[in-house]
């Protein structure tokens, strides 16, 4: 087995993995190359946990604790087979359907070759295929609260004419990972690979971690440990509740004789009631007294609605679930009806869908697309931005008629006779995301219809 190398091309020892942590670029002292031919292989796994029981959850959260994520991965597996899980995973890879942009940094403007590294990647962007591996990451960090992803590098595609260097990100399986504690605080995710063990620094252009929390124990904060009781409870209710409608979904046949009646009689009776394809039939022997000698046939039904009970843990089921991932409820407890309330779960579904947005956007810039700079032009810092517009559709239709109510406001005003001197400042009253230049002054109608308005006059115009 060949030594692992670091980006400076030394093999990393056990000095290196304990050495004092201090907040650094991980590319500042790396070889280009020595980056770009760097890959690990993934140990395939052979073995899964697929019966989940209470006590096997409760060691689950117990490793996690501890960093350990062999278990937390296959029960993460497992969760995602649930119909309440997958949409609320769903509903948080959405922002995935939003236009993406990629822009050159402020700092850049001017730059040729952040121009061209603008370039280069939107041409690249489409063949990286990023946007399945993102839904994956998305998901996975909701619940984990983290995703490992390594860069594998290809050099034999040109892109837009180009030869360039390109990151193809893979998601590692994360139950062949775990937190190494280390000594002097220089804590890290270690990947356990065919290799040997490989320690993994972000930002160096081998591998990533998505994480909307701090790398140290962030991982404390993904869904896990508050969805998993609830995610069984539900697996066990659904199981339950099937049982039960298999009992008692279908009534029981109650086969009436007389006490005394031939034997023979009895057995041809039940044989002809065999024949109606029911699976439980029950022989209730009479006294005379109550049927006299007639054979009859009643049914026997559960008479209560015990299985209201399955239902209404179920949903509360979900409901947690629901709000473990997106904050809110609404699609299990708000009624119809209720315009404020969907408004208000609305609202704190789209912050949560706003922080994913942002944080996915760094992520990209600062994992992905600054070693793409590095490798392909030797200077990370040129690499661009990426912004991700998630505003709800249902926004733009209000700031659409804010727009229209402040045109008509202004209209009115100019009539008058006044001079609107800060538009900007009048617009941001309305709402408006007016940027410097989008208004300049605007001047009063001329001969306004009113001659004289608000105390002004119709040829100098009062100031607004």
């Amino acid at each position: 087995m060949s030594p692992i190398l670091g980006t400076d091309g030394r093999p990393i020892s056990n000095a290196d993995l304990d050495a004092p942590w201090i907040p650094s670029d991980p590319l500042k002292n790396a070889i280009p190359r020595v980056i770009a031919r760097s890959y690990v292989r993934e140990i395939p796994a052979t073995t899964v946990i697929t019966n989940w029981s209470v006590q096997q959850v409760r060691e689950t959260a117990a490793a996690l604790i501890l960093g350990l994520f062999d278990l937390p991965s296959q029960l993460l597996d497992e969760m995602l087979g649930d119909s309440r899980v997958k949409s609320a995973m769903a509903k948080l890879t959405a922002i995935l359907a939003r236009p993406v942009k990629f822009k050159i940094r402020q700092q850049n403007k001017g730059n040729a070759l952040a121009k061209q590294c603008l370039r280069d990647w939107e041409n690249a962007w489409p063949v990286i295929g990023s946007e399945p591996v993102l839904s994956e990451i998305i998901a996975n960090e909701a619940t984990l609260g983290f995703q490992i992803t390594q860069l594998i590098w290809d050099s034999t595609r040109s892109v837009g004419q180009r030869d360039l260097w390109l990151p193809h990100p893979k998601n590692w399986y994360g139950r062949y990972s775990y937190y190494y504690w280390g000594s002097g605080g220089r804590g890290r995710y270690m990947a356990i690979t065919l290799d040997g063990q490989y320690p993994i620094e972000p930002g160096d252009g081998r591998f990533c971690i998505f994480s909307r929390h701090n790398l140290y124990r962030g991982w404390l904060r993904g869904a896990m440990r508050a969805v998993a009781p609830w995610w069984l409870a539900r697996q066990y209710a659904l199981r339950d509740w099937g049982r039960y409608e298999e009992r008692n979904g279908m009534p029981w046949i109650k086969a009436l004789t007389p006490a005394g009646a031939d034997p023979q009689d009895i057995a041809a009776f039940l044989s002809s009631l065999a024949t109606l394809g029911q699976e439980t039939i029950m022989q209730l022997p009479q006294y005379n007294e109550q049927i006299g000698s007639n054979f009859n046939v009643e049914l026997l039904e559960a008479q209560v609605n015990n299985w209201e009970g399955f239902q209404r843990l179920i949903e509360c089921c979900s409901g947690e679930i629901a709000q473990s991932y997106l904050g809110q409820n609404l699609t299990t407890e708000v009624k119809e009806g209720s315009l404020a309330a969907a408004r208000q779960h609305g609202d704190a579904e789209q912050v949560i869908l706003a922080a994913i947005a942002r944080a996915l956007c760094l992520y990209v810039e600062q994992q992905w697309i600054r070693p793409f700079a590095f490798v392909n032009y030797g200077d990370p810092d040129v690499a661009c931005e990426m912004v991700l517009d998630i505003t709800p559709p249902e926004d733009k239709v209000q700031m659409a008629t804010a727009f229209n109510q402040f045109a008509m406001g202004v209209s009115a005003m100019r009539k008058s006779g006044m001079k609107i001197k800060n538009p900007k400042q009048l617009a941001k009253s309305f709402g408006l995301p007016a940027e410097a230049g989008d208004f300049s002054d605007i001047e009063p109608v001329a001969g306004g219809e009113s001659g004289r308005g608000f105390g002004g006059s119709s040829q100098g115009g009062a100031d607004a």
